[in-house]
C-alpha cells in the first residue's frame, strides 16, 4: 500500500437533465455512502421549502463515494455520471 496513488472519484452532476430531485429522489435512495442531500433553493424565513422553491440536489460527501455506480444506474434521465482517476 506504501507508495500507492488512491483513486480518485469525481462525480458529475447535470442539473439540466435531473428530473427533480424532490420528486424522484432515486439517487438519494440508492446511495449506501450517503453521499448526496436534498437542500432547500430558497430558504425563507417561516416558509416551507416547497412554498419558496422546491430543493436542489447537492452532492454533500464526494470523498465517501466508493463508485458502485448504483446512483447512476437508478438516475433516470441520467443525469449523473461517475469518473475515476
Amino acid at each position: 500500500m506504501c507508495g500507492e496513488k488512491m483513486a480518485r472519484v469525481k462525480i458529475r452532476y447535470d442539473e439540466s437533465q435531473c428530473q427533480g430531485v424532490q420528486s424522484c429522489k432515486k439517487c438519494l435512495e440508492v446511495c449506501p455512502q450517503s453521499v448526496f442531500a436534498m437542500i432547500p433553493i430558497n430558504n425563507e424565513k417561516f416558509k416551507i421549502a416547497d412554498e419558496s422553491g422546491g430543493y436542489e440536489l447537492w452532492i454533500v460527501y464526494e470523498t465517501s463515494c466508493i463508485a458502485c455506480n448504483l446512483c447512476v444506474d437508478a438516475c433516470p434521465p441520467k443525469a449523473l455520471s461517475i469518473e475515476i482517476s
